[in-house]
């Protein structure tokens, strides 16, 4: 049935198809505590057909819509309105942008939809729908918005300090961590005044496999920072005037 498929002539599902494996850019994509998410530049599909069953420009471009857009559900539910230039992305729902098959490659506002499984009744995506985003809530490390383009997006969660240890504060940044693409997990922020080695402990999908030996910066020396397979991050040396917590790891458990 597959290969029927790929092999008809270009119509809205062949096309559309290609355009979502060849969907590249936006930016700087983020995602926020409340799982909105905002784009910084253009996604486009390019260079992949011209004409009627296309677009005219030979490319399609989907800016970041302006705020007070209004984007209605294509699941029969409530859509969600642009706001502080971000898009609100409800419980286990998807982002999408109707592409005008046969037109320029201008962004219309008009064309996202949102949809989410909980809205009552049946319903399906038409074949010129591209996907640009969709939320998913199973946590335990994995991320929760997964971007059309293949790419996974987390927002930074603040790490719960233990044992005396406080953010630095000013413009420093402040203890969090968050899931980065392939599987990494990164953590970052600088800490200080603590009573005791335990830092802090990263919950389960943010932990590596066996213990981790880092070298951050301590008060301009150096200290020795290491985070074990139980999430605990623990300083091992002495001191507490200022400690970083900057380490990339791979997530195993």
């Amino acid at each position: 049935m597959g290969i029927h498929v790929f092999n008809a002539r270009n119509g809205p599902f062949v096309n559309t198809t290609k355009m979502q494996f060849a969907l590249t850019g936006g930016g700087v994509k983020s995602v926020a505590s409340d799982r909105s998410v905002a784009w910084s530049r253009r996604f486009f599909a390019i260079s992949l057909g011209k004409g009627r069953n296309w677009t005219t420009d030979g490319r399609f471009e989907i800016l970041m819509p302006p705020d007070g857009t209004v984007i209605p559900s294509g699941s029969g539910g409530t859509g969600v309105t642009v706001t502080s230039g971000r898009i609100p992305m409800p419980l286990f729902s998807s982002l999408w942008y109707v592409l005008p098959l046969g037109r320029d490659k201008v962004t219309r506002n008009d064309n996202f939809r949102i949809t989410d499984y909980l809205d009552p009744g049946t319903w399906d995506t038409p074949d010129h729908w591209i996907l640009l985003a969709t939320r998913n809530e199973d946590a335990n490390g994995t991320p929760p918005v997964k971007w059309g383009t293949g790419e996974f997006g987390d927002y930074w969660r603040p790490l719960s300090l233990l044992n005396g240890w406080v953010n630095y504060g000013e413009e420093w940044a402040t203890a969090a961590y968050r899931a980065g693409g392939g599987g990494l997990v990164e953590v970052r922020g600088l800490v200080r005044w603590g009573t005791a080695n335990h830092v802090a402990t990263l919950p389960a999908g943010y932990r590596p496999s066996a213990t981790l030996l880092t070298v951050q910066n301590q008060a301009d020396t150096f200290n020795r920072i290491d985070v074990r397979a139980n999430g605990e991050i623990l300083r091992l040396g002495s001191g507490n005037n200022y400690i970083t917590l900057n380490v990339v790891f791979h997530a195993d458990q």
